[in-house]
């Protein structure tokens, strides 16, 4: 008998094509464009950082509204139309001459982003997956490492044959392809292919509900949520800035734009390991041990920051253990954390606050890169602050799966 490949790992695909220009090109890339796009209007690092913040905002802005837009809509048609705006996004960017424009581009860019992305991927996944949920994430997440292995080298390419604004053109063309060749895979749920979820038991009473959805209003009574709000806000500070700021974080440590563009892309091959990896691990030994293990990455990664400028190869060794540990814990960690903590009925609101939290992390922490660095002339300090908040969100979380376990 012929044993058909089940439609879920489809929709694995489909995410992580979503996942590829959505987290990929139009966020991971970013920090590829932000100097010679400052360069071309003429501003400091404080306000390169801003224009940063302006893109976490939207997302900040599109997450206080994805659930319910989802759960109306689907999740398949949200990200079909949070793609073309991040393409519309890129659009304005290409045009901008002046730093409010480039506001203007981040912000349409990061409301796409925030709606479109790891929250209905994660809704999509959860729905279409009873068994190895966490390598499924993991799997579709990894769409954004490859984004980062090769895009980074070749936009940098392209802007120094032409420029950046012309660049800017071919980026939106990429995502609003790929946003269409999302569309044509994706499904919402399994029984509207007249299925079930991969690995689902037939003989079982599967994902009890723990907690339903919660409102902003109900969270705020909820001790737990709260803490866990805390913690991911703390490693929010982290992720998103480290992201968008890579490629100036090894050029001013020292090195030159096509070393920091291929120490870029060290961290895209570093995810596409890490992700599925992480997730399996999950899937494995639980979500007590496998914090252990992706926090100890990521704090070790900061250790590196530190010393970043005093070789090429501990620059690369910041990227790559920021992509094994950095990379997954939000995009791969957060939903599995979400679904063990509050039952799969949480995945639409519970999911959206926490993600929102990150974003708000990152809208708090945007702007401190360029703040040291323009005060201070080195990153040191950043890093000492990523490591306290780090060595925060690990204890909260270890303290919530021990109290879940006894």
């Amino acid at each position: 008998m012929n044993k058909r490949l089940h439609y879920a790992w489809l929709i694995t695909f489909g995410c992580g094509i979503v996942m590829f220009y959505g987290f990929g090109l139009a966020f991971n890339c970013i920090s590829v464009f932000l100097n010679p796009l400052m360069e071309s209007i003429g501003v400091s690092n404080t306000l390169r950082s801003s224009i940063t913040a302006f893109y976490q905002s939207g997302s900040v802005v599109s997450l206080l509204f994805a659930s319910p837009i989802i759960e109306k809509l689907g999740a398949r048609k949200v990200i079909f139309a949070s793609g073309l705006l991040m393409s519309a996004g890129y659009v304005i960017l290409a045009m901008a001459g002046s730093i409010a424009t480039c506001y203007l581009g981040m912000l349409i860019i990061g409301l796409g982003y925030g709606s479109g992305t790891i929250v209905p991927c994660s809704i999509l996944l959860t729905a279409w997956f009873s068994k190895k949920r966490g390598f499924a994430i993991g799997l579709a997440t990894c769409g954004s490492g490859l984004a980062t292995i090769f895009a980074p080298a070749l936009l940098a390419e392209i802007i120094e044959k032409y420029d950046v604004h012309s660049t800017f053109f071919i980026q939106s063309a990429v995502i609003a392809l790929l946003s269409i060749a999302a569309f044509a895979i994706l499904a919402d749920t399994p029984e509207k292919k007249g299925m079930k979820a991969y690995g689902f038991d037939f003989s079982a009473k599967e994902d009890v509900k723990i907690q339903g959805s919660i409102t902003l209003k109900e969270a705020v009574k909820d001790r737990n949520f709260l803490l866990m709000a805390v913690a991911i806000v703390s490693v929010g500070i982290i992720i998103s800035p480290v992201v968008t700021h890579m490629s100036p974080i090894i050029s001013q440590s020292g090195y030159d734009a096509a070393a920091a563009a291929k120490v870029v892309s060290a961290y895209g091959v570093a995810m596409i390991i890490g992700k599925p990896l992480y997730g399996a691990i999950i899937d494995k030994a639980g979500e007590l041990k496998s914090n252990i293990y992706i926090y100890f990455f990521l704090l070790i990664a900061m250790i590196d920051g530190i010393l970043i400028s005093r070789s090429i190869v501990l620059a690369y060794g910041f990227t790559i253990l920021f992509g094994i540990g950095g990379a997954p814990i939000i995009t791969v960690g957060l939903p599995v954390w979400v679904s063990k903590l509050f039952g799969k009925e949480g995945m639409g609101s519970v999911f959206a606050v926490l993600k929102l939290c990150s974003s708000l992390g990152g809208a708090l922490g945007a702007t401190i890169p360029g703040i040291i660095i323009d005060e201070t002339g080195s990153y040191n300090n950043l890093f000492k602050i990523y490591i306290g908040a780090l060595l925060l969100s690990f204890g909260i979380m270890q303290y919530l799966f021990t109290k879940k376990e006894r």
